[in-house]
């Protein structure tokens, strides 16, 4: 199984290697999503991390660009998986905001 225990130890066992983009976005997809098969390079998630990344970094990655975007996508996903914080608190001044138009308008001077 191609999970993101299995892409780390790829990037451990070859610390100079150079990797492509589509490799390095299936590695990036399994630190977000947990896995990463050959089925998920027809989602768009996917697509669009290949894309992301073959804009910032060209056709090559190596080993610590791949492992930054790793870690950032694994910092994220966990983001997602908590959540919005709510409170009733939050709720009743955000009502009360709407109920005044929104968000006050910064005053210059």
């Amino acid at each position: 199984m191609r999970d993101e225990q299995h892409y780390r130890q790829m990037l451990i066992q070859n610390p100079n290697a150079s990797v492509g983009f589509t490799l390095a976005a299936a590695m990036v997809y399994a630190a977000r999503y947990g896995i990463c098969e050959t089925e998920q390079h027809s989602t768009e998630e996917w697509k669009t991390i290949a894309r992301r990344l073959k804009s910032i970094y060209g056709e090559n990655l190596d080993v610590d660009e791949v492992t930054n975007e790793m870690d950032s996508a694994h910092v994220s996903a966990a983001g997602a998986a908590l959540g919005s914080i709510k409170s009733d608190r939050k709720s009743i001044s955000s009502a009360a905001n709407g109920r005044r138009g929104g968000r006050p308008r910064k005053i210059t001077e």
